[in-house]
């Protein structure tokens, strides 16, 4: 769209139920921005009703514009397809659930025009989060800042606004299994945080949020941005080399003093040490270079099955 200031990406999977009042509340918050506004909500291959009423909401508002997935990818890849689609100076990517409220977006427009090139949301709380879900999102932001190579801000999502440069600078990494929580402060340029207070979900909707999705964000953050894992096993197996030749000995004394019985146990709980540490070792190591194989075939992040409101394109059928 010629001319936006302003790029909202929206990445969306099986939402028909809230779409409608999330691009109402978009709408309403940024209508005095000051910026020209273009919405870009991503469909990341909903099995429900979702693309239809993003049409609907498409000839009711021809500031939005739809880029449908052929299935889905995930929400990684559907924000990458978001900014690769936006055609603004700044760029903000925000959930449709809209628990990271819209109205930061004001504060997040302010810092930018006064140099900010990435403003990250940082939440403060989170409403109607039980400690079954505050907890282990605190404890993974905390593992994900020390174990990574980058400076990844504590208690942030994806919930940001960029500036067209670095927009850019991430497109250009071209990575296989996009982290952009990792890739934006890796690309550098001046960073500022906007603090708010989480909300509940839009219309009392239950999160989709599961406990588990935290193992394979923190995969993405470690694996991808870290040798940690790589020199964790490297010192491991220094530290079980050295009590393995402390062993030896013991188990000599022991079995002296205990009976051959007492040997074998110090010598069977060093063993089985080791071989512990050897399969953290495969697992680790067939995790990285998994993801080798995947920068190696260099297949598409994803396919677009119908785009809808791009100047010049079929709008679907």
């Amino acid at each position: 769209m010629p001319g936006t200031s302003l790029s909202v990406v929206v990445p969306c999977f099986n939402e028909a139920e809230i779409i409608r009042e999330a691009h109402r509340r978009l709408a309403e918050t940024l209508a005095n921005v000051g910026e020209s506004v273009e919405f870009v909500y991503v469909d990341d291959g909903s099995a429900d009703a979702t693309l239809d009423v993003l049409r609907e909401l498409h000839l009711e508002d021809r500031r939005i514009r739809v880029v449908s997935l052929s299935r889905n990818f995930g929400q990684e890849v559907a924000q990458i397809a978001g900014l690769e689609a936006a055609s603004g100076a700044a760029v903000v990517v925000i959930d449709v659930d809209l628990q990271d409220p819209p109205e930061v977006v004001h504060e997040m427009l302010e810092l930018w025009r006064n140099g900010a090139d990435v403003v990250y949301g940082v939440r403060t709380a989170r409403e109607g989060e039980s400690v079954l879900k505050r907890w282990p999102a605190g404890a993974f932001y905390r593992l994900q800042r020390r174990m990574a190579r980058v400076d990844m801000p504590l208690d942030t999502g994806n919930f940001r606004l960029m500036d067209r440069r670095v927009v850019d600078a991430v497109l250009a990494m071209s990575e296989r299994v996009p982290f952009l929580r990792g890739m934006t402060p890796w690309a550098g340029f001046r960073h500022q945080p906007a603090y708010f207070r989480r909300s509940p979900p839009l219309q009392g909707r239950k999160s989709k949020w599961v406990p588990w999705a935290l193992f394979g964000h923190a995969a993405d953050a470690i694996l991808s941005f870290s040798f940690a894992p790589v020199r964790f096993v490297f010192l491991a197996g220094a530290l079980l080399l050295l009590l393995a030749a402390l062993v030896v000995p013991w188990g000599d004394a022991a079995a002296a003093l205990l009976g051959d019985g007492g040997g074998w146990k110090i010598v069977l709980i060093a063993l089985l040490c080791v071989v512990s540490v050897q399969f953290l070792a495969l697992g680790i190591m067939g995790e990285q270079l998994g993801r080798v194989l995947q920068e190696t075939m260099a297949r598409p992040l994803y396919f677009v099955r119908e785009r809808v409101g791009f100047d010049g394109e079929s709008e679907g059928p």
